[in-house]
């Protein structure tokens, strides 16, 4: 939809000048709702991508992505001792 007129046909109780700002008004909020549907889609892509490569490497290396457990756990002799 441009920007001029489009609504050239005059009809009983419509003003053409209303019903285009109207149309324009409807067509400006649908171009704001499509670019925040595309921008929330290219987060989503990017996090898919984000996520698919932290699998890989967590297959690849299953500890890679655990925090350092054996540094913090309590060994049996430690269990032991206490």
């Amino acid at each position: 939809m441009s920007d001029t007129a489009v609504f050239t046909k005059e009809r009983k109780g419509y003003s053409c000048a209303e019903v285009d700002k109207f149309l324009l008004e409807q067509n400006a909020r649908h171009n704001e709702v499509l670019a925040e549907k595309d921008a929330e889609i290219k987060r989503m892509f990017s996090e898919n991508e984000d996520l698919k490569s932290r699998l890989e490497a967590s297959e690849s290396e299953p500890t890679a992505c655990l925090p350092s457990l054996t540094s913090s756990r309590s060994t049996p002799q430690t269990m032991r001792n206490v």
